[in-house]
């Protein structure tokens, strides 16, 4: 049986039920390595260079508002290319 490090108990459950199912230990990503999370990584520099390097915040609650409206802007209407320049939503 894998032996499981103390950190186990932080990830997602469906991760973790997933791997144990399997047998497996999979560690966590070294920073910055777009090989190991590509979407990840695509995510964050989308939200870098379309919002972060464009806004300045005057207030937590401000930032909390401005940055769930991106979110939910890139996941819902953003046209995507692997999709045919379409919406999710869509």
């Amino acid at each position: 049986m894998a032996r499981w490090p103390a950190e186990a108990h932080t990830w997602p459950s469906t991760t973790s039920r997933c791997c144990a199912a399997r047998s497996e230990w999979r560690g966590p990503v070294a920073k910055a390595s777009p090989q190991q999370s590509g979407y990840i990584e695509r995510f964050n520099g989308s939200m870098r260079d379309e919002l972060l390097n464009r806004e300045s915040f005057h207030s937590l609650t401000e930032a909390r508002n401005v940055i769930g409206q991106w979110v939910r802007h890139y996941n819902e209407e953003r046209p995507r290319s692997g999709i045919g320049m379409h919406t999710p939503a869509a």
